[in-house]
């Protein structure tokens, strides 16, 4: 079978796909630090994004606020939720101390907050998809014609890894939480407030995929269920890129984007996410552990 390459189409589906890889980081990140300094698997995960694109949705179409503005609305109102949900739900999970117990019981917990949220959320704003427009002009790169907003996206998922970077390598409470996620037992052992860590894992956790949904408000349609697509984006990413490791996202995130460029344009669209998976699976057979992953420490 003979490939015929059209380089020009070629290079745009690349660089489409590669502008989204940042974000992908930012969405894989909040996932990958809440189960690996936890082990809570968040079920929920995609419908926080899938909040925020609302709120920056509701924000533009009613007071014409734009996206740029609404992501900081959508990050504080994240805050608030994983405070909340922190001390509601988190904490009792996490006072079992037992790595198993606290997967099962949040995947069960979080699986039945993910149906409230959507069937909220489809009760108040209808199962239909909405949509808006904002700066959705096109500027040519060479033969490239790429939406405005999509740089737009490429620069908050740019703009959120770098702050993620900052905060998880230079400062006190990102070194303390890479601790946790490293040697969990150790970290207390010196004296860390575990409580504090996890709250902190809790609210990056949820700020992030706020801000990812406020982000590609922009691009896609928006409707309730919308965030199992999300779930499952930041599932693969994570695991690709490894466990315990915030660079694993990074590669995650890249790897993920360029399988996906590639195997959009060599083959069948029908069979992409079949085929996908398949060389996710494969890459998982030769690297359990992900790309950059470590084997987790058992508490």
């Amino acid at each position: 079978m003979v490939f015929q390459v059209d380089l020009s189409a070629f290079l745009h589906l690349i660089m489409f796909s590669l502008i989204y890889a940042p974000l992908y980081v930012a969405i894989s990140l909040g996932f990958n630090t809440l189960f690996s300094s936890t082990r809570i698997i968040n079920i929920a995960y995609g419908d926080f994004t899938m909040l925020g694109a609302y709120i920056a949705y509701w924000l533009y179409s009613l007071y014409s606020i734009p996206p740029t503005i609404s992501i900081f609305i959508a990050a504080t109102i994240g805050v608030a939720i994983s405070y909340i949900l922190y001390r509601t739900m988190f904490r009792k999970i996490l006072e079992s101390k037992i790595p198993t117990a606290i997967e099962v019981q949040s995947i069960i917990a979080t699986f039945g907050l993910s149906i409230a949220i959507q069937g909220i959320v489809a009760y108040i704003w209808s199962p239909a998809a909405v949509s808006y427009a904002y700066l959705d002009e096109g500027i040519t790169i060479g033969s490239l014609l790429i939406p405005i907003n999509l740089f737009l996206i490429m620069s908050i998922g740019v703009t959120a890894t770098i702050i993620m970077y900052a905060f998880l390598y230079k400062s006190y409470l990102g070194i303390a939480l890479r601790g946790v996620i490293q040697a969990p037992q150790l970290a207390e052992d010196i004296g860390l407030d575990i409580n504090k860590v996890y709250l902190i894992a809790t609210i990056i956790s949820l700020v992030l995929p706020f801000i990812a949904g406020a982000a590609i408000s922009m691009r896609v349609m928006i409707y309730p269920f919308m965030g199992v697509e999300y779930l499952v984006l930041a599932l693969v990413i994570t695991a690709l890129g490894g466990l315990g490791n915030p660079l694993g996202s990074f590669v995650g995130a890249l790897t993920y984007a360029i399988m996906d460029s590639l195997i959009s344009y060599f083959l069948p669209p029908g069979l992409k996410l079949f085929y996908l998976y398949m060389l996710f699976l494969l890459i998982l057979l030769i690297r359990p552990v992900g790309i950059l992953g470590r084997p987790q420490i058992v508490r």
